[in-house]
C-alpha cells in the first residue's frame, strides 16, 4: 500500500512538485494500521519517510521540510495508534457479538430445556399418586417462623386429605386446618432453612388420619411435602401387633417357638422360644432362613428344605418333624408347621410357622419301640422254649404209649 502511495505521488510530481509531499501517504499508513494494527502502521510510516525523501524531497532538505516530516511522522504514528486501537476495538466488538450470539443460542437452548423440564415436572406433579404440596415460610421481622403458606398442591392432595387443592392454595397452614399453630412448623422450618430433608410418620388429629411425610427444600425459605395416608396400614399394623401378642401368649403357654419369614425382604424373625430351642442368641444370627438351615441335622437338612420348597410351591402343607443340633451337642427333635401367605397373584410373600420341642415324645416313642422290640424278642424266645417243651413232652408221651402197649401184649 505504501509503495502504491509512493508511486502515485511520484506521478503527481510534475503537477505538484515538492509541495504536499505527504498527500498520498496518510491514507496508506491509516489503511496499513487498520488492517495490520499498530506495528504495521509504524512500518508503513517509516517506509513512507524513505519514499518521500528518495522520490520527492531528495537528500537536500530545508528546516521546513524537516519540521513537516516530523509532523508527518508524529501524525502518522498517532493515526497508526488510533487505527490500531480501532482495529483492536473492532476485534473486541466482533468477539463480544460472537459471545452474545452464542449466549443467545445457549439461552434459547436453556429455555427449551426449561420448558421441557417444566412440562415433565408438571406431568409428574399432576400424575403422582402421593399427595404433594409446596409451601413458603412466613416469618416475622426477627426471622422467627410463625407459619407457612401453601403455594401449590397436586390432585392427589385431596385424595389423602379430603381438601380440594384450590381451597388450600394461598392459605396459611394454621388457617387451613383450623388449629392455633401450623402443624409440624418446627420440623418444616428446619428443612426449609437448612436444606436437610427428613421423613417421619405421624397421626394428625384434625383430619383423624395417619401419614408418612417426606420433606425437602427446593430453595431457602420454601419446602415441599410428599405424603401418603397410611391410616389403614396403621390399623392393620396395630391389629397384627395385637394378634402377635395374643399368639405370643398362646405359644408361650404351649412352649412353642414362632417364626415369621418375609420372602420379599428375605428376612426371618424368631421369638424368644426359638432362640432357646436352637441354643443361640440374637446376636449370633443373620435374620435369614439360613439360620434355620444351619441348625438342622445334616441327615434331615435336604428333606426338610425340600418339604419347605414344596409348601412354597403349593404342592403340600408344611407339616413335618426334623432333628437339629443343639449348642450343648444334644440332638433335639422338632415338630414344625407352617402357613404360606400369598399375594393376589398367588405368589408366596410370607410364611409363618411354629416349632415345638418334641424330643421327650420322640425319646418316649423310641423307648416304647425298644420295649416293644424287647417284648417281641422275649415272646419269641418263650415261644421257642414252649415249642421245644411241647416237642419233648410229645416224645415222652409217645414213648409211654409204646411201653404200655408192650406190657399189655404178653398178657393177652
Amino acid at each position: 500500500m505504501v509503495l502504491s502511495a509512493g508511486g502515485l505521488r511520484h506521478l503527481l510530481v510534475p503537477g505538484l512538485g515538492r509541495g504536499i509531499p505527504y498527500l498520498t501517504f496518510y491514507p496508506a499508513v491509516a489503511l496499513a494500521a487498520i488492517l495490520g494494527g499498530l506495528p504495521a502502521g509504524i512500518v508503513a510510516t517509516a517506509l513512507s519517510v524513505v519514499l518521500i525523501r528518495s522520490l520527492i524531497l531528495g537528500n537536500i532538505m530545508s528546516g521546513m521540510d524537516w519540521a513537516a516530516m516530523s509532523i508527518f511522522v508524529i501524525s502518522d504514528l498517532l493515526v497508526a495508534f488510533m487505527a490500531g486501537l480501532m482495529r483492536k476495538n473492532r476485534q473486541l466488538l466482533y468477539e463480544s457479538l460472537a459471545e452474545i450470539q452464542s449466549a443467545h443460542v445457549n439461552l434459547k437452548e436453556t429455555n427449551v430445556s426449561l420448558c421441557v423440564s417444566e412440562r415433565k415436572f408438571s406431568t409428574l406433579f399432576q400424575s403422582m399418586t402421593e399427595g404433594v404440596a409446596i409451601h413458603e415460610l412466613v416469618r416475622d421481622d426477627n426471622g422467627e417462623t410463625l407459619d407457612y403458606r401453601i403455594l401449590a398442591a397436586n390432585p392427589a392432595f385431596q385424595t389423602h386429605t379430603g381438601i380440594e387443592p384450590a381451597s388450600a392454595i394461598g392459605r396459611l397452614g394454621s388457617e387451613l386446618f383450623g388449629i392455633p399453630g401450623a402443624p409440624y412448623v418446627e420440623a418444616y422450618s428446619r428443612v426449609a432453612l437448612t436444606g436437610e430433608p427428613c421423613v417421619f410418620e405421624t397421626f394428625f388429629p384434625p383430619l383423624g388420619r395417619s401419614y408418612r411425610i417426606s420433606v425437602f427444600s427446593p430453595e431457602i425459605g420454601k419446602f415441599a411435602t410428599v405424603f401418603v395416608d397410611i391410616t389403614d396400614y396403621k390399623k392393620k399394623e396395630e391389629l397384627l401387633q395385637t394378634t402377635l401378642q395374643r399368639l405370643e401368649l398362646a405359644t408361650a403357654s404351649a412352649d412353642m417357638g414362632v417364626w415369621d419369614w418375609n420372602l420379599q425382604a428375605g428376612t426371618m424373625i424368631w421369638n424368644a422360644r426359638m432362640f432357646e430351642i436352637y441354643g443361640i442368641t440374637r446376636g449370633e444370627i443373620h435374620g435369614t432362613v439360613q439360620d434355620w438351615k444351619d441348625g438342622l441335622h445334616p441327615e434331615d437338612l435336604e428333606r426338610a428344605a425340600a418339604e419347605c420348597e414344596a409348601a412354597l410351591r403349593g404342592e403340600a402343607t408344611f407339616d413335618t418333624a426334623f432333628r437339629l443340633r443343639h449348642r450343648d451337642g444334644a440332638v433335639w427333635w422338632i415338630k414344625a408347621n407352617g402357613l404360606v401367605l400369598r399375594d393376589e397373584n398367588g405368589k408366596p410373600v410370607r410364611m409363618i410357622g411354629l416349632n415345638q420341642d418334641i424330643t421327650e415324645e420322640k425319646t418316649a416313642q423310641e423307648q416304647i419301640c425298644r420295649l416293644a422290640e424287647d417284648l417281641e424278642r422275649r415272646v419269641e424266645e418263650r415261644t421257642q422254649q414252649l415249642e421245644k417243651s411241647e416237642s419233648h413232652f410229645r416224645l415222652l408221651l409217645n414213648e409211654g404209649c409204646v411201653r404200655s402197649r408192650r406190657r399189655i401184649a404178653p398178657a393177652a
